[in-house]
């Protein structure tokens, strides 16, 4: 029994074992078809030309898709050791934002990453749909975890750079980085702290976001894919394009069944116990709460609360299909941000951010014709925000039994 105590005790263990558990989940895993299929079979042998092509007349994220072609030219072993390595860094990423030490959070924190919507992950080709989504997300927040260090040396810092870069080529993470630079840059400057980390990456985002907007494959997909996919979109202005994003982010989020959401809910639950909140206010709020669970398991058919339909020349919002869904999600995201304001942590406003920009990095996609087409994807982010949530309330609910412990001694 010491024997196993000590092995517990010892932080690797916890990443071995993911990356074993991961490791056998990619076994089952079949890249290869769809966008997969077009990248095997398109590729030139020359990933910068093909960089340079793609962002012609495709896509802005060369970067990706300049790693992504050389994968997919490369032993698919390769790639699932990749993959699995990829979520074994975001583990360390989360443990490392969040300073998490404690045994049982590491568990935890496994079992929260096995029931992320891994098929998701492969909706349209394995190794596509985690380049695009879960590499740039995992090295965003790595990047981001060694800006936040007090003592870093200049290697260090070229890699957050490198990793940066990387996460920017994505538009999602574009948009995210930045927020998150300003923020921190702002919240230094207020303390004053050195800020002088937060300039490269600053920039950074920036440049990316100027590549994103100026790319002319960008047009071209836009004029392309609305033609394929959604023919209407071309008769939007702001406004309906704004009440797509909202309302399809809505559907998505409160209407699909995900174990991790639930995890998510199901945790501010628990830790609504551990709140100095007027009875009849936790009742009231754990009560809500488990009504937006049923919400989540219930087989509602989302469809009917959805604008997209070719033929649809306008969009036309109802109390059923527009006003309900919103009231719904605003008094969610109300609840969220009100119970980690509570957590009386000096980062908690940076959790809020975190929480905000998992919705609008979903809500962007209004923007994009391709906004129902691009499927289930597009909510990856999210998830891995409920991971990370979930894990910081976690740990605010063991620090709050521990000082608790030590009052009753």
């Amino acid at each position: 029994m010491k024997k196993i105590k000590e092995l517990l005790n010892k932080k690797s263990v916890y990443y071995v074992c993911l990356f074993i558990l991961v490791f056998a989940l990619h076994l089952f895993m079949k890249p290869g078809k769809a966008d997969d299929s077009w990248f095997i079979n398109n590729y030139t042998g020359n990933p910068l030309s093909f960089a340079y092509m793609r962002y012609m007349q495709w896509s802005s994220r060369f970067l990706i898709e300049m790693v992504l072609v050389v994968i997919v030219s490369l032993p698919l072993i390769l790639w699932k050791v990749l993959d699995t390595l990829m979520i074994v860094l975001l583990f360390y990423s989360g443990n490392k934002l969040l300073n998490v030490k404690d045994r049982k959070i590491l568990i935890f924190e496994i079992f929260l990453i096995m029931i992320l919507p891994w098929k998701v992950f492969g909706e349209t080709g394995w190794i596509a749909t985690t380049l695009n989504y879960t590499w740039p997300i995992t090295l965003g927040f790595y990047g981001f975890s060694i800006l936040l260090e007090e003592k870093t040396n200049f290697l260090k810092q070229i890699i957050s750079f490198i990793c940066i870069i990387f996460a920017c080529n994505q538009e999602q993470m574009c948009c995210v980085m930045l927020a998150f630079i300003i923020i921190c840059f702002c919240i230094r400057t207020f303390q004053k702290k050195n800020n002088k980390v937060f300039l490269i990456p600053f920039i950074i985002c920036i440049l990316m976001g100027v590549l994103h907007i100026i790319c002319p494959g960008n047009s071209m997909r836009q004029i392309s894919e609305m033609q394929t996919w959604y023919p209407a979109y071309q008769n939007f202005d702001v406004l309906d394009k704004i009440s797509i994003g909202i309302i399809s982010t809505v559907t998505a989020i409160l209407f699909d069944f995900r174990i991790i959401y639930i995890a998510f809910i199901g945790m501010l639950i628990l830790y609504i116990k551990y709140l100095p909140l007027n009875k009849k206010l936790s009742y009231i709020i754990q009560f809500i709460l488990v009504c937006f669970i049923f919400i989540n398991i219930y087989p509602f058919d989302s469809t009917q609360l959805m604008f997209y339909s070719k033929a649809q020349e306008s969009i036309v919002i109802t109390f059923m299909n527009f006003v309900l869904p919103v009231l719904l999600f605003s008094l969610l995201i109300s609840i969220v941000i009100y119970l980690i304001l509570k957590t009386k942590n000096k980062y908690n406003y940076m959790f809020v951010l975190l929480f905000l920009s998992g919705i609008c990095s979903r809500l962007i996609l209004g923007f994009s014709p391709t906004v129902y087409a691009s499927g289930k994807r597009t909510v990856i982010y999210f998830y891995i925000v409920c991971y990370l949530l979930t894990i910081f309330i976690m740990k605010t609910i063991c620090i709050i039994k521990e000082n608790d412990f030590e009052k009753k001694i």
